[in-house]
C-alpha cells in the first residue's frame, strides 16, 4: 500500500512514523506538552466543564485522569491559515486568536490496558499556560483556548477517530494506488458566508482530514457539484466532527477556495473599544464536499 517515504516511515508494527515538526521560540514544544499533558489530566479531575466533556466523549464512563500515562503517540494537526497579526493586537485576544486557529498538538493518554480515554489538545502558538501539580501555574490568561480535554470512546483502539493508517488503507482501497508520502493531518476548518473563518474550539481531536499524496493521478467525482478532478492529493476525514463518526470518506476540496478569510477581533484595552476585522491568509483547502472514485 505505501512506497517512498510512506514506507520508509513504516514501522515492524505496521503502525507509521508521523512527522512532528520542530517548534521556535515562543511556542510550545511536544518535548514540553508531553509531561504538561498528564499534569493538564490531573486539573481535569476537578474541573466540572472539561471532565464532563471527556465523560460524555465517552459514552458516559470515566477514568480518573491520575492513573492515566502518556499514549506512545502524538499527534501534529496543522492550521489552515498563515500567521495571524495586527499592530494592535496585544495582550489576551491576540492570544485567543492564536490558540484557536493556529497548529495544535494532541497528546494521547493511556489507561492501564494501554486503550487511549483521553486527548489533551494544547494549542503551539501563543500558549504558555503550565500547569503544576494539577493546577495551572501564572500565566494563567485563556486558558479555556491554550488547553482543551477531549474523551475517546470506549473501546475505540485508536486516539483518532481515523488513524493515519486506516486513512491510507481506505485510500488505496479506494483507488489501487500506493500511497508515497507519510499523511499529514490539518484542522478541518470552514468558511462562512460572511467570509469569516469557523473551527469549532477545542475539537481537533476529531475535526481533521487527513492529507495523502498518491503515486499516481485518481479521478474524484464530488457528489454534490459532480464535478471531476484528476490529482494525486487526496484528503480523508469523517463524515462530520462527531466524537463518534469513525467511518472514513474521500473529502473532495471543491474547485474555488479563499485566498484569504476574515477574523473579527475586538480591542478592549481602549475605551471606547475599538473593532477591527483581520484578513488571514489560507494556506490548505477550506472547501470540501464529499468524493468518490470516478470510473
Amino acid at each position: 500500500m505505501v512506497t517512498g517515504a510512506a514506507a520508509a516511515a513504516l514501522r515492524a508494527d505496521g503502525r507509521l512514523t508521523l512527522a512532528l515538526p520542530a517548534t521556535f521560540s515562543g511556542q510550545l514544544s511536544i518535548q514540553d506538552a508531553r509531561p504538561q499533558a498528564l499534569q493538564f489530566a490531573r486539573y481535569v479531575t476537578n474541573n466540572l466543564l472539561l471532565r464532563g466533556v471527556v465523560e460524555s466523549e465517552r459514552g458516559g464512563f470515566w477514568t480518573d485522569p491520575h492513573l492515566l500515562t502518556l499514549c506512545d503517540d502524538a499527534f501534529f494537526v496543522q492550521s489552515q491559515l498563515g500567521l495571524i497579526h495586527h499592530d494592535s493586537l496585544v495582550g489576551t485576544p491576540i492570544l485567543s486568536l492564536l490558540q484557536r486557529f493556529r497548529s495544535q498538538w494532541l497528546i494521547p493518554l493511556c489507561g492501564s490496558d494501554d486503550e487511549p480515554q483521553m486527548t489533551a489538545q494544547a494549542a503551539i502558538d501563543g500558549n504558555d499556560v503550565r500547569f503544576a501539580d494539577g493546577v495551572p501555574i501564572e500565566p494563567y490568561a485563556v486558558l479555556s483556548t491554550a488547553w482543551y480535554a477531549r474523551g475517546v470512546p470506549l473501546n475505540w483502539p485508536h486516539p483518532l477517530p481515523i488513524s493515519a493508517e486506516r486513512a491510507v488503507q481506505f485510500a488505496y482501497a479506494t483507488f489501487g494506488v500506493r500511497i508515497t508520502e507519510v499523511p499529514e493531518l490539518f484542522l478541518r476548518g470552514d468558511v462562512l458566508a460572511s467570509g469569516h473563518y469557523y473551527h469549532p474550539a477545542g475539537s481537533a481531536r476529531t475535526c481533521n482530514r487527513w492529507r495523502i499524496v498518491l503515486e499516481s493521478n485518481v479521478t474524484i467525482r464530488g457528489t454534490t457539484s459532480l464535478e471531476t478532478d484528476t490529482t494525486n492529493v487526496i484528503w480523508v476525514g469523517t463524515l462530520s466532527c462527531g466524537a463518534f463518526d469513525v467511518t472514513p470518506w474521500i473529502h473532495r476540496s471543491t474547485t474555488e477556495q479563499p485566498s484569504a478569510v476574515l477574523m473579527n477581533y475586538v480591542d478592549d484595552t481602549v475605551s471606547p473599544p475599538k473593532n477591527w476585522v483581520l484578513t488571514v491568509a489560507v494556506l490548505a483547502p477550506l472547501r470540501f464536499e464529499i468524493g468518490v472514485r470516478a470510473p
